[in-house]
Order: structure tokens, then C-alpha cells, then sequence
């Protein structure tokens, strides 16, 4: 069992580290339009919300994906991609 203090701790590490992952996507995002080339925002087809939620099912361990929820990754891909 883990103590108040030590919950918020890390309550508070996970927040800056979500802060930082948007903030780093926001950067690729920046950055691909800067370049002129393509950026797929896959967390919009596997993520509940901006708050790296998957959704009920999605995961057996809050991670790694199920093998049926696989297929809408791979479904996200094959319908954002562009032909050369």
C-alpha cells in the first residue's frame, strides 16, 4: 500500500509526462507542416480522448493493445495513409 504523499507524487510525474507527450506531438505536428509531409495523430483512432485513455477493452493492462483492438489500429492506418 502506497501513502498519500507518494499517490500525489506520482499522480503529479504521470500529469508532466501527459503534459510532455502532447506537448512533443504538438512539436511533430509543427514540424511535419514545416516540412510539407504527412503526420497520422494515431492516438485520435486508438485513444479514448486527449488524455491517453483507451477505451474499455481496448487493453488488457491500461498498454498493449488487444489483438482485436489491433485491427482499428491497423484500420486507422490503411484508410489515412496517401498513394505516392
Amino acid at each position: 500500500r502506497i501513502g498519500t504523499a507518494k499517490f500525489f507524487t506520482l499522480l503529479l510525474l504521470l500529469y508532466r509526462t501527459l503534459v510532455k507527450i502532447q506537448e512533443f506531438n504538438q512539436l511533430i505536428l509543427n514540424m511535419t507542416q514545416e516540412q510539407k509531409v504527412y503526420y497520422l495523430q494515431v492516438s485520435r483512432a486508438l485513444m479514448e480522448d486527449d488524455n491517453f485513455r483507451l477505451p474499455e477493452g481496448a487493453s488488457s493492462d491500461g498498454i498493449h493493445l488487444t489483438p482485436s483492438y489491433c485491427k482499428n489500429w491497423l484500420d486507422y492506418l490503411l484508410c489515412h495513409t496517401v498513394n505516392p
